[in-house]
């Protein structure tokens, strides 16, 4: 038996497909050929039903807001609640961990299924999200550190200070003010 989770564009579906094998002639395992099946051998059974909860981790520069847009109208779609920022920003207080009370409050006592803006992912998103579909996007870390850099330069004194990427690697501390911050609090 197999069980497969996937996307299909027209939906959200977990589907447990289940494989049996009515003939099988194998070849010579031992040699390293591989199992030869004819063309009648194989029958499929699928059980499917639509996932009605996700958690997407939004990260930084990955193409994630255009996934935001597919999990945010798929929402709409289905007649799903959706977590909103109480700030009404579109960030979950970010860089802070996720806590429940970070949600916008709907007008009944119901509850968000998804959750889609940029947040920092804690034990309490999990929980807040028990069945929830966790979803998130990885980017090949040099990549997605340049990107960042081009992003961030106007807004990050260091970056701006080095003007270039370039610069910047040739000496990162050269472009950070080394005064300790006391724990607890910030530079602002």
């Amino acid at each position: 038996m197999i069980l497969c989770s996937f996307y299909n564009m027209s939906g959200f579906y977990q589907c447990k497909e289940i494989i049996e094998y009515q003939r099988q002639e194998r070849i010579n395992e031992e040699e390293g050929m591989n199992k030869k099946l004819t063309d009648n051998t194989v029958r499929k059974d699928k059980e499917c039903e639509a996932v009605k909860s996700v958690v997407f981790v939004k990260t930084h520069k990955t193409a994630s807001s255009t996934l935001q847009n597919i999990f945010l109208r798929y929402g709409l779609k289905h007649d799903l609640k959706i977590a909103l920022p109480k700030n009404s920003g579109n960030r979950f207080y970010y860089p802070q961990p996720f806590a429940k009370w970070m949600i916008k409050p709907f007008d009944d006592p119901s509850e968000p299924v998804i959750i889609a803006n940029h947040l920092r992912a804690s034990p309490e998103l999990y929980k807040t999200f028990p069945e929830a579909k966790k979803i998130t996007i990885l980017r090949d870390i040099p990549s997605l550190y340049e990107s960042s850099f081009g992003y961030m330069k106007d807004l990050s004194k260091p970056y701006k200070k080095a003007g270039s990427i370039e610069k910047f690697y040739e000496n990162p501390m050269k472009y950070y003010n080394k005064k300790k911050i006391p724990a607890g609090q910030s530079r602002n």
